[in-house]
């Protein structure tokens, strides 16, 4: 397995060419739906990895993070119309605020079911017509290797403390944002502070996988 120093700073797969993306919204919104699906498959790995570190180890327990990125996507299909893409950042985003009101809606429905009926929720998964599944050029073992490493480097990212390292990896490695708009984001005062911030942010990912590595 890879050394922690080597995890922390592997950021997530190389995003797709942009102007593909752009082409391919302005074919969606024609109604073309081939050019839809490949749009939203394009950034269904790195919505995926935003919403495992958005829902945390206690909602994994109950929520199915594959769920939430596949109702997102649909719910996104529908949306596309009024949809203006600038930059990855600003699709991703996009995304996860659908995302996010998914986990709430789920969330919510367990909470109602545990006090109604005593029992955990059991998530079904949606409605997949129409989305194709995204080819890869990877074997499937090393599919699983990367998977593996992914999720640990997903749930360690979700797990740092103060709150601000946690976001600014977000913003940086996972949005892809630029570095103005991280520190506008992050309300640091200059671009040079959350440069910063992301310095010791990832110096404590990189003690967090360490630990992780060294557990029996």
């Amino acid at each position: 397995m890879s050394r922690p120093d080597e995890l922390a700073s592997q950021p997530p797969a190389p995003l797709p060419e942009l102007s593909r993306s752009i082409e391919l919204v302005r074919q969606s919104q024609a109604g073309n739906r081939e050019a839809c699906n490949e749009l939203l498959e394009r950034y269904r790995p790195r919505l995926l990895r935003i919403v495992r570190v958005k829902l945390g180890a206690e909602l994994r327990k109950h929520l199915d993070e594959e769920d939430v990125v596949q109702e997102a996507l649909l719910i996104a299909s529908t949306k596309l119309v009024s949809f203006e893409l600038r930059s990855h950042a600003g699709i991703l985003h996009w995304l996860a605020r659908i995302a996010e009101n998914v986990i709430r809606q789920k969330r919510e429905r367990h909470g109602a079911e545990k006090r109604g009926a005593g029992r955990e929720l059991s998530l079904h998964p949606g409605d997949t017509t129409g989305l194709a599944v995204a080819a890869s050029s990877l074997s499937p073992s090393q599919q699983a290797s990367r998977a593996e490493l992914e999720e640990l480097v997903d749930a360690t990212v979700e797990e740092l403390e103060p709150p601000e390292y946690r976001e600014v990896i977000l913003q940086r490695d996972y949005y892809q944002e630029e570095w103005e708009d991280v520190r506008r984001v992050l309300d640091r005062p200059t671009v040079a502070a959350a440069q910063e911030l992301y310095r010791r942010a990832h110096e404590r990912l990189k003690e967090r996988l360490r630990k992780h590595l060294d557990r029996p």
